[in-house]
């Protein structure tokens, strides 16, 4: 990796280690405050609403860092489109999905707490695209600063709320609070260093955006559910003890991808433009990466399965217990996801987000039949082995096509040179 990677890689997983500790302790806590039940209810609504700002992204983030990378000048133009862009699809998202959600839902104060907590997928949504804006040039310290500073808020309020009114009211009233804090804060510190920030309506140029982030913004949305629809189908189908217990082996396998995912996101503006301009380095460059992420993975995966009891007991107390035979199966997953998270990311860097997203609707079909299958009958157990048949299933069909990228950039480079 060059020396800029490396840099911007220390950024990331700088921040991600703090973000993840910060929401780690959140989570901790309210697990001991709020009991089984109603953690795994705020963690039903946590899920819907962080899959749901991905609806309102539409991978419009990923696009800006693409285009802008590969041409600094159209920075401007391109994030104040997107931040009108964005502002319309999140109030759409929020009318669409939300309601759509809470007609499943017949608690009615578990409705009403995902209408207070929708509100938070608009100020999400934007505080991302200003986090990225910075990614575009290659100056992630950005990125890091505002998201530690967004999950400080998350966790303090949080935190806070849990242990001075022990309800999950509150704890929502908090989460919601923090998001507006975190967008203004991002809004005026990219505003102080890149420059004067505006909301354009441009309707011409959105269908420009849309034109070219649709097939990004697809694959996204299909990643979103794709790792989160486990949780929603087992909220939906099983009472909510088994979500609180599925989701706290969740919580810890989020905190183990914070290293290869800084290096996935530090990577992905210099894979991009190497893919341009320099199809040797490229390769090299994905093959240390993969390497480095298999031995990663392989490693921490081991030591998880071995010591899945002692740690769920250690973190989240005996009555946590069951969570453990899922983190067991879980850490198969792991392994599979280091590997796979990175593959979408060479798929996309060389401008192949359209077979990165057929891949995605083949594994999400796949993991939502597996769920409805598996969950009726084996509940959380059933919800982690469907994880792991979609996890196989996705990481054959990438392979496949990075391995057919690599025979096309070998091809290119044996090329005689025609004077």
């Amino acid at each position: 990796m060059s020396k800029l990677v490396i840099k911007n890689t220390t950024y990331i997983f700088a921040a991600r280690a703090g973000n993840a500790a910060l929401l780690f302790s959140l989570f901790v806590v309210l697990s001991r405050k709020l009991g089984v039940e109603t953690l795994g209810t705020y963690s039903f609504l946590h899920t819907v609403i962080l899959t749901s700002t991905f609806f309102a992204g539409f991978g419009l983030d990923i696009l800006m860092v693409r285009e802008v990378a590969k041409d600094n000048n159209s920075g401007g133009l391109c994030l104040s489109n997107i931040l009108g862009l964005k502002t319309l699809t999140s109030l759409i998202t929020v009318v669409v999905i939300v309601l759509s959600i809470s007609l499943f839902i017949p608690d009615v104060n578990t409705r009403r707490l995902l209408w207070i907590y929708s509100s938070a997928i608009l100020f999400n949504s934007l505080s991302q695209t200003l986090w990225h804006y910075g990614d575009s040039f290659e100056k992630l310290q950005y990125h890091s600063i505002l998201w530690v500073i967004s999950n400080i808020l998350k966790a303090s309020l949080g935190i806070g709320a849990a242990f001075y009114y022990g309800r999950i009211d509150f704890v929502i009233y908090g989460m919601v609070l923090s998001e507006f804090v975190a967008f203004i804060a991002s809004l005026l510190i990219i505003w102080k260093y890149f420059g004067v920030l505006s909301f354009k309506f441009d309707f011409q140029f959105y269908r420009k955006l849309i034109k070219k982030s649709y097939i990004i913004g697809i694959g996204v949305i299909l990643g979103a559910l794709y790792f989160r629809v486990d949780i929603v189908m087992l909220g939906l189908m099983k009472n909510q003890e088994y979500v609180g217990w599925y989701s706290v082996s969740c919580k810890i396998i989020e905190g183990f991808t914070i290293l290869p995912g800084s290096i996935i996101l530090a990577s992905f503006p210099a894979l991009s433009r190497n893919y341009e301009v320099e199809k040797s380095l490229y390769w090299q460059n994905v093959k240390r990466a993969l390497s480095f992420l298999f031995l990663l993975g392989i490693s921490v995966s081991t030591a998880m399965a071995l010591f899945a009891d002692k740690i769920i007991v250690m973190l989240y107390g005996a009555e946590y217990v069951m969570s453990a035979p899922v983190l067991r199966l879980l850490s198969i997953v792991l392994l599979l996801v280091f590997i796979n998270w990175f593959l979408s990311y060479v798929l996309i860097s060389s401008g192949k987000e359209k077979f990165n997203t057929i891949c995605l609707v083949v594994a999400t079909i796949v993991n939502i039949a597996a769920n409805y299958a598996l969950i009726p009958g084996y509940a959380h157990i059933g919800a982690a082995i469907a994880t792991i048949i979609s996890e196989v299933v996705l990481i054959g069909i990438l392979t496949v096509k990075v391995l057919k990228i690599r025979t096309h950039l070998l091809a290119v480079e044996e090329e005689p040179v025609l004077c």
